[in-house]
């Protein structure tokens, strides 16, 4: 160990790149080296600028009731603006039709009574099924359990279907009977072990002594507390690259093998179009690429964590993004968009108004549209070429929205095995990984394979790898 460790970072993500950030506020003198296997940084945040439209190819906004991200993009000068107040509010389809989330229904839990009461979603027995969450009694036992088991298990089959599946599938793209409740939506099983249900929960935060208000209006997600770089998420990227010395950023660089090397990694990587690959020593070394390309990478050096990172399956998922002239609508949208009910059968999951959720998206008289397909029922439509995509996305929106206007331009971005399922036992699987890990001094995995598909949960991951890396590093001797 010398005066300057050497880190080795193998991908360019935000987490990634979050990483070498942090590493380098701890250990001032390191030197970096970050490979990704493409010619651009930023993985799933990927902003074009088209024609004057601010086009979001992967994530396009952070939530912020977690600090991580809000802190990070501080620290940077990033300057983040809000969701549009005026249009605050989400659309589910219901046979055929737009209609909207009942007001105060987020994600999983009605926080107001008349217009559910109201709402055309449900029938009347599936509302009396709701309003009777408070009395289902609680399930005391510690077992993990999927999303539909929990939803349908305390509100019904009719809420699980109609509200609860759709908005999660737009967050996650994931299985409801698979997607595991105490790792993707945590919370909610703390509440129901504290306060008995959802309702009781809901009831002690508006009259107890900790007492909180709801943070925005309207209806879905709290889009109250989400956030956007101004110009766009890839913003954050280019201000994390800027922090990095040019030298130490290496594109079109994968990685094809890391070994173990004394106390520290040898890393091969193919750089650029040399024909034989080089060879890298460092002291400590980062996988911040999806945990399958991990195991990949480890499978010869640690057969048993590679194989706990095979487990972690993964989803694939395109977003068609389009844009027309809202003179040439019927009327302009009225929320921020609409997810797509399991039971409507349709070919695509939630369709966004980017620039009606965040200003600065559209020039004048514009509307910028997202379409997202993917998951497990419309897998198959991924293997359809571009053009094909765009018009089935065309197609679905033009039908559901009464449009007749056609689009001025498209794009379609491709996430092919991107993104993280956490199933039933992924909290588990992850502690066994974590267990794993402790075998391997100087190695650290980041990402959102672990503890958080969003954005704020890959920054805090990036912050922890570099806590504990510059921690072994400090403590190895000189």
């Amino acid at each position: 160990m010398n005066q300057q460790p050497v880190v080795g970072i193998v991908g360019g993500g935000v987490s990634g790149l979050a990483t070498a950030y942090y590493l380098r506020q701890r250990l001032p003198t390191a030197r970096i080296h970050l490979w990704e296997a493409s010619s651009r940084l930023g993985g799933a945040l990927y902003t074009q600028w088209i024609d004057g439209y601010c086009v979001e190819g992967g994530a396009d906004m952070f939530i912020t009731n977690v600090p991580w991200a809000v802190e990070l993009c501080r620290r940077l000068d990033v300057e983040l603006v809000g969701t549009n107040p005026e249009h605050r509010g989400a659309f589910v389809v219901h046979r055929g039709r737009v209609v909207p989330i009942p007001e105060g229904f987020a994600v999983m839990m009605p926080t107001r009574l008349w217009p559910l009461l109201t709402t055309p979603l449900l029938s009347w027995r599936g509302k009396l099924r709701l309003l009777a969450e408070p009395l289902v009694p609680p399930r005391w036992d510690r077992r993990d359990e999927s999303l539909a088991d929990f939803a349908v298990r305390r509100m019904g089959r009719e809420a699980f279907e109609h509200l609860v599946q759709p908005l999660v599938a737009g967050i996650y793209a994931a299985d409801a009977r698979r997607l595991s409740m105490q790792a993707a939506l945590g919370r909610f099983v703390q509440m129901e072990r504290r306060y008995g249900s959802l309702g009781a929960a809901w009831w002690h935060s508006r009259t107890g002594p900790s007492r909180s208000r709801a943070n925005g209006s309207g209806s879905g997600a709290r889009y109250g507390l989400f956030v956007a770089p101004r110009q766009g998420m890839e913003q954050l990227v280019h201000r994390l690259a800027e922090q990095l010395p040019q030298d130490a950023i290496h594109r079109q660089s994968p990685v094809a093998e890391v070994k173990r090397c004394g106390t520290g990694w040898r890393v091969l990587y193919q750089n650029g179009n040399q024909a034989t690959p080089t060879a890298a020593e460092v002291d400590a070394l980062v996988l911040a690429v999806p945990a399958h390309r991990a195991a990949g990478l480890l499978r010869y050096h640690d057969a048993e964590l590679a194989g706990l990172l095979e487990r972690i399956p993964y989803g694939s998922a395109a977003v068609v993004c389009f844009a027309v002239r809202l003179e040439q609508l019927p009327e302009p949208p009225r929320g921020f968009g609409f997810v797509v009910p399991e039971v409507e059968q349709r070919q695509v999951l939630a369709v966004s108004f980017s620039s009606v959720k965040f200003p600065h998206r559209a020039p004048p008289g514009g509307l910028l549209v997202r379409v997202f397909i993917g998951g497990d029922r419309l897998q198959p439509l991924l293997e359809l070429s571009d053009e094909r995509l765009q018009q089935i996305a065309w197609d679905e929106v033009s039908q559901l929205c009464g449009w007749s206007a056609k689009p001025l331009w498209h794009r379609v971005f491709r996430w092919p095995r991107a993104m993280a399922q956490y199933h039933v036992g992924h909290l588990e699987l992850v502690r066994q990984i974590r267990h794993r890990l402790h075998a391997q001094p100087r190695l650290a995995l980041v990402g959102n394979a672990y503890d958080g598909v969003g954005v704020p949960f890959c920054i805090r991951g990036a912050q922890q790898a570099a806590a504990q890396l510059a921690q072994e590093l400090a403590a190895a001797p000189k």
